[in-house]
């Protein structure tokens, strides 16, 4: 059973995209790129549709780094359920993932140093400016 939702049987599919806990983060980033997607039911589908169309490989590529935060952090909640007795809301995951993937660009990318701020509130403006 799944210790996220307690609805339906644990398995990656459901974990990492059909989950309802999990289909609020996928909703949350949504709103935070300003992008409507079909989420899909498997990860390698889910993944590759993840990307904006507007943008050129490299941003779309710090993009996809997005996703991979985003699947880590909710992997960890779920492991933090079952190995810790402690469950996250959708927004604690979503902000979590959000500092992961600002953390993993501005160290992959050192030219181009984003705040907190800048990359919480203007998602699209700093993936424009990734060198």
């Amino acid at each position: 059973m799944c210790v996220l939702c307690q609805n339906q049987k644990d398995s990656i599919s459901h974990i990492l995209c059909t989950c309802e806990k999990v289909t609020k983060i996928w909703n949350l980033r949504d709103v935070w790129a300003g992008v409507q997607s079909v989420h899909h039911s498997r990860p390698k589908e889910h993944f590759l549709s993840f990307e904006i169309p507007s943008l050129n490989v490299k941003c779309n590529s710090v993009w996809k780094s997005v996703w991979m935060s985003l699947v880590w952090i909710i992997w960890k909640a779920r492991n933090n359920v079952i190995f810790r007795n402690k469950l996250s809301d959708a927004e604690e995951v979503f902000v979590t993932a959000q500092i992961k993937s600002l953390n993993w660009v501005n160290r992959k990318y050192r030219r181009t140093s984003f705040s907190y701020s800048d990359w919480c509130l203007n998602l699209r403006l700093c993936l424009f400016f990734i060198r």
